[in-house]
């Protein structure tokens, strides 16, 4: 058998994976693993047939990643404790549902980060795709909070689809990180324009550095505009939840 023959099957494979995320979320990550294998078969044939396909192994890789993150997310919920696995720095945890942490992923998060990048071939085409659906789909907060003077969680800015500058800032960091991209919560002093402001966006770390920010429609602040935010801070994940906790229940 050829390489592109064992290429074809794991990508049959692959779309079999991924019509059992919404539901049988274990076969998804079996079947991913078997993609996986499937595409490293492909890609050791091309070797031997003197043509290495590394579009095989980059394949390979996406779907072990992806295979690996669902199976972090069974681990927590199992093991019912922080799950970090080897060599990433991200976890998950399950915690109790009014616990004060703003990051959180829900099915109805997954299914739309799933369902915004799975025609996507790049991480970058993915954090972007995932940047236009929070723009278009989650309106700018009529009343600016949840209720009850609550500052939304992620959960909550899906929930309500509705979010200022932070809440969005939430929702699409938890989706960022959902999909293998790095990602931290900034807060803003000086905007792009040379403005003092009050306000908060995304600092994507990896693939590249750059300020994301949904509220001033610019997925990429300093590409589109020739200017980064003056002056701004990146907070880490405690410091972003004492931020929240301030500001919710002021």
């Amino acid at each position: 058998m050829r390489s592109e023959n064992i290429a074809a099957e794991a990508k049959g494979i692959m779309n079999a994976a991924k019509s059992f995320l919404n539901t049988n979320p274990d076969t998804a990550v079996r079947t991913y693993y078997e993609a996986a294998a499937a595409f490293k078969r492909a890609f050791d044939l091309s070797k031997k047939e003197g043509r290495p396909n590394l579009s095989y192994l980059e394949s390979a890789k996406e779907a072990f990643n992806r295979g690996g993150r669902l199976e972090l997310l069974f681990q927590a919920r199992r093991s019912m404790q922080l799950y970090v696995p080897t060599g990433e720095q991200v976890g998950v945890a399950l915690m109790e549902k009014d616990a004060k942490n703003p990051f959180r992923i829900t099915p109805e998060i997954a299914k739309v980060a799933n369902n915004c990048t799975i025609s996507k071939a790049s991480l970058e085409e993915k954090m972007k795709s995932l940047f236009l659906w929070i723009h278009n789909n989650i309106n700018y907060g009529k009343d600016r909070r949840a209720g009850n003077g609550a500052y939304r969680r992620s959960d909550e800015v899906i929930k309500t689809s509705e979010g200022v500058c932070g809440e969005d800032a939430f929702l699409y960091i938890v989706m960022l990180r959902y999909i293998g991209a790095q990602a931290r919560y900034v807060l803003v002093d000086v905007d792009y324009k040379g403005a003092k402001v009050n306000h908060a966006c995304t600092r994507i770390l990896l693939p590249r550095e750059f300020s994301s920010d949904i509220t001033y429609h610019l997925y990429d602040v300093k590409s589109e505009t020739g200017n980064d935010h003056e002056r701004f801070k990146i907070l880490s994940d405690d410091e972003a939840v004492e931020h929240f906790k301030a500001i919710r229940w002021k």
